[in-house]
């Protein structure tokens, strides 16, 4: 990843995400990891203010043609994901 030339300069990182034709699946699991994730990041003491490097992150995400299957009924157990008459019911 690029560095600026200056000491503790600010930094952006620039994402471009291109999908044609997906099929996207997003579970109750799925959710779940992603707050825990967010806890494991921000746990902990906070940063020295020396060492702290501020930071941009750009993301470009382009959808064409895409599928979006949200499965996140607490009730609901998904044992087949990509069979949508199996994940309907409640």
């Amino acid at each position: 990843m690029p560095s600026p030339v200056k000491w503790n300069d600010q930094r952006k990182w620039d994402f471009s995400i291109r999908l044609r034709k997906s099929d996207m699946h997003l579970i109750r699991e799925h959710i779940n990891m992603f707050t825990d994730l967010g806890k494991d990041w921000s746990a902990g003491p906070p940063s020295d203010y020396y060492r702290f490097t501020p930071m941009i992150y750009a993301v470009d995400l382009e959808l064409e043609i895409f599928e979006l299957n949200l499965y996140v009924n607490d009730h609901n157990i998904i044992d087949k994901p990509s069979i949508r008459e199996e994940n309907g019911r409640f």
